[in-house]
């Protein structure tokens, strides 16, 4: 269905224009009783051709023409604004659609991989609230905030930086990222004061070193394999606790204080 089409009426719509139909006709008959009786009452049978017929006329269109065009005037705002809505609804959508490659590309998920990576994650303090999703069950949730926020532990944070990785472009992973993860907190949260810009450029910039060096592994499989090195508290090898609870990391990226983070290698040309 177009998103720009004319909108059912709602209940409460329907029920404003009969309401309004019904005060335009009671006070219109109001009128004619009125405009009608008071001649004959005075004996003044010509004043009712006159001036009270054209008088009552002209009230019965100003009161049914009346509310009746100023309903029309506010459905047709109300379907407006509800076309901007939607068109707003939609343009967002689209800035922050997506681009899935293929699935033959993607790591096919494993259900007894991810298990065993789970229980395997657990002995290192890192947890997941999504075991029991597939991969685009769980990346759909997130983006619809349906993930409630003492479910998304730091697994399912690790978990979601991979999937986005393997599915945006390089250069524009981080931003997006950084982007979606605001946008699940204001929706879940109310409010971003929860995001921290290092921690989340930090592991971005990690577990692409982490896939460089791993190849096309699925998420169950690159935790089975550096477990070990993606624990909560990783960075605080390569940054002080005073830096990272700082406000100037929670706002943006800052370099590490202490050691810096591993370089990503620059993919080979070959000479043609």
């Amino acid at each position: 269905m177009d998103a720009l089409a004319t909108p059912e009426p709602s209940p409460d719509q329907v029920r404003r224009r009969r309401e309004r139909r019904i005060l335009a006709a009671v006070m219109a008959l109001l009128l004619a009783t009125t405009a009608l009786v008071s001649p004959l009452a005075f004996g003044r049978l010509e004043l009712l051709f006159l001036y009270i017929l054209p008088f009552v006329l002209f009230a019965f269109l100003a009161v049914i023409l009346g509310p009746l065009s100023a309903g029309a005037v506010a459905d047709r705002a109300e379907r407006e604004q509800a076309a901007a809505l939607r068109a707003r609804r939609q343009a967002a959508a689209a800035r922050h659609a997506i681009a899935t490659p293929p699935r033959n590309t993607l790591p096919p998920d494993d259900p007894e991989a991810l298990a065993a990576a789970v229980a395997m994650a657990a002995q290192h303090g890192i947890h997941l609230g999504s075991s029991q999703q597939t991969d685009e069950d769980f990346l759909q949730s997130f983006h619809a905030a349906e993930i409630q926020p003492s479910n998304f532990r730091h697994g399912d944070h690790l978990r979601y930086t991979v999937l986005m990785l393997q599915r945006v472009p390089a250069g524009l992973a981080a931003q997006t990222i950084a982007g979606h993860l605001r946008t699940y907190l204001r929706q879940a949260c109310g409010s971003e004061a929860l995001f921290h810009a290092t921690r989340t450029h930090a592991w971005v910039h990690l577990l692409r070193v982490h896939l460089q060096a791993a190849g096309p592994v699925s998420f169950a499989q690159l935790l089975l394999q550096h477990a070990p090195e993606l624990h909560g508290s990783a960075l605080s090898a390569f940054y002080s606790d005073a830096m990272l609870t700082s406000e100037q990391a929670r706002q943006k990226f800052v370099e590490p204080d202490r050691v810096p983070l591993p370089q990503l290698y620059a993919p080979i040309r070959r000479r043609t």
